[in-house]
């Protein structure tokens, strides 16, 4: 059975956003019992995130131009992610979200470090957005976080012990850092056991986390 788990660490709570991704990446696993959805590349699981808007009857675009920067360092480049969701009839967030992706261990031994540099450089990104037709009113930095460890043969109390350590480091990362909040998706134990004993030679890649830092544009 798949797992779910959301952090809000400060302030904005987004549970429902992450708990519609959550659900695009179960709904993946049981349509396709050979892939695991979210073992790719940064722009595999933008794509993810941008599809939960519309699961919550909003909307997303993805890599689109915006203007960045100020004076001499003005420029128009590509935007990650722009994303609309109401919260109710007369309430809705929007954001301007920029993206990095990282793979870490399992024990997050000697990671903490280049999680907390990848997360400020989504963060640089988004402060460089200056574009008045796509200006969200809240700005997102995001980290996909994607753990992995060579314990494919190791029995599964000893996976979900594992996993009870990242979940408890992932929302220390994220107090320390000042972020906003953490996700966490796990697929079922055995399948992500057996997809990775079929596609790696030791590596267990049992889910995936998001580390976000939400800040009001001024």
């Amino acid at each position: 059975m798949s797992t779910f788990l959301y952090f809000p660490v400060n302030n904005h709570n987004i549970r429902k956003l992450f708990k519609a991704w959550n659900g695009i990446l179960v709904r993946h696993e049981k349509a396709d019992k050979d892939d695991l959805p979210y073992w790719y590349l940064e722009r595999t699981n933008i794509g993810h995130l941008a599809l939960a808007a519309y699961k919550l009857n909003g909307y997303s675009l993805q890599e689109f131009s915006m203007k960045k920067g100020r004076g001499q360092n003005k420029s128009t480049g590509r935007a990650d992610l722009y994303m609309y969701f109401p919260l109710s009839d007369t309430q809705w967030y929007d954001f301007n979200i920029e993206a990095k992706q990282i793979w870490c261990s399992l024990s997050m031994k000697n990671d903490q470090k280049v999680i907390k540099n990848a997360l400020k450089k989504a963060e640089f990104d988004i402060k460089k957005h200056n574009d008045k037709e796509f200006r969200a009113k809240y700005a997102m930095a995001i980290l996909f976080v994607l753990p992995y460890m060579k314990v494919l043969d190791e029995k599964r109390v000893t996976k979900e012990q594992l996993l009870s350590k990242f979940n408890r480091q992932i929302k220390q990362t994220v107090e320390e850092t000042g972020a906003s909040f953490a996700a966490v998706h796990y697929a079922d134990i055995d399948v992500s056991t057996k997809l990775s004993k079929k596609y790696t030679k030791s590596d267990w890649y049992p889910g995936i986390a998001v580390i976000g830092k939400i800040t009001n544009k001024k």
